[in-house]
């Protein structure tokens, strides 16, 4: 069985998601592209009450938040205060993984505490947090998210995902040499046009490994 095919809102939408996908285009025509439509199609299937309400509510919500902070133009510009943000929590790309999704990993030894707002953070403390941090999250969203105590299982379920050491880096135990999102980093070209809309949608998947306190620290998001 296929990633896409384990994945249920990576599935072409059905007879019924059908209908709240014209719904949604009928409704907001043009302001409304057909990737965000299948999403929020695809997105509210648990709604079992006024569901056809609830979704347009929610996807004018979503276009209210795009048009207020101009989201369609988001690559072409810098934004507040980038710069400090880079050189106190540095990011990397690490290639891609089955799918064509940016690996990107956050290695918690390269952040900078003295340099943020606020910052909270305790590694020992993670795994029970998240036993608890969970029981309260959307069950969809809380399967995408997964921790581990250690790399090695990490690397098992990573590859079993789509996620070859070929995009992971050196440290991870893979051989990608890393790309820091600075402010040199160009997300795409300029003017780009926008993704030709497709009929499958894929969900992002967050894997966090934990080593020991002198191994490696790190996120992992596709």
């Amino acid at each position: 069985m296929s990633l896409e095919e384990q994945n249920e809102e990576a599935q072409p939408l059905t007879a019924e998601d059908q209908l709240f996908f014209d719904v949604v285009k009928s409704t907001f025509g043009d302001q409304d592209t057909d990737d965000l439509a299948i999403q929020v199609a695809h997105a509210y299937r648990n709604v079992k009450k006024n569901r056809k309400q609830f979704t347009i509510s929610e996807t004018k919500k979503i276009l209210d938040v795009r048009a207020a902070l101009d989201i369609d133009n988001i690559l072409k510009n810098d934004l507040p205060m980038s710069k400090v943000y880079n050189e106190n929590w540095p990011t990397y790309v690490n290639g891609e993984d089955k799918e064509g999704h940016l690996v990107t990993v956050d290695r918690l030894s390269d952040i900078n505490p003295d340099g943020l707002f606020e910052a909270f953070a305790n590694a020992n403390e993670i795994l029970p947090a998240w036993k608890v941090i969970s029981a309260n999250i959307e069950p969809k969203t809380c399967e995408k998210i997964q921790v581990f105590k250690h790399m090695k299982t990490f690397l098992e379920v990573a590859q079993n995902n789509g996620l070859p050491l070929s995009s992971l880096p050196s440290y991870m135990g893979g051989s990608h040499p890393e790309r820091r999102t600075n402010s040199t980093f160009t997300a795409s070209e300029p003017n780009t046009p926008f993704p030709v809309p497709v009929t499958t949608t894929l969900a992002t998947k967050i894997m966090i490994p934990f080593e020991a306190a002198d191994g490696p620290e790190a996120r992992a998001g596709t």
